[in-house]
């Protein structure tokens, strides 16, 4: 079990999908920034610990870049919902009920919106939209690292 809900890479990677060089890459070229949840290694033989709003937002990132967009853009889509505060959630967190996506189009700015039972989520879809489905990844980031809701 990690110390304080903090992972390694080596978990970090597993728990996300995302190729070891990629996920250093990313990390060198400060193309992710950590959050205050993580624990930034010494340099001296303390690993580096990255906590699971951190894990969540390069899942998303990891996720959106598999379809061509640039990491830097994927990773600002994925900070919308890891690291914006909104009105009905905790940050980082889900909306309580019904389903939360990340939508960006042309006509729309991109944002995290909640698609509750009974709505209708074509409503959100223009010509061309880009919609990512939070609770997806975050359902299978809690799997993989133990994490059972």
């Amino acid at each position: 079990m990690p110390a304080h809900g903090k992972y390694k890479s080596a978990a970090a990677v597993a728990a996300i999908g995302m190729p070891k060089d990629t996920f250093n890459r990313w990390l060198d070229r400060k193309v992710i920034s950590l959050s205050p949840d993580d624990i930034p290694g010494d340099g001296r033989g303390k690993p580096r610990r990255f906590g699971p709003r951190t894990l969540v937002k390069l899942a998303i990132a990891h996720k959106v870049a598999l379809l061509g967009l640039p990491a830097n853009m994927a990773v600002a889509l994925a900070e919308k919902f890891t690291d914006v505060p909104q009105y009905g959630r905790p940050l980082g967190q889900l909306f309580p009920v019904g389903t939360t996506w990340i939508v960006h189009s042309p006509a729309r700015k991109a944002s995290v919106v909640n698609v509750k039972p009974e709505e209708d989520a074509s409503a959100l879809l223009d010509d061309a939209t880009l919609a990512i489905n939070v609770n997806q990844i975050v359902s299978t980031i809690n799997f993989e690292i133990g994490i059972i809701k």
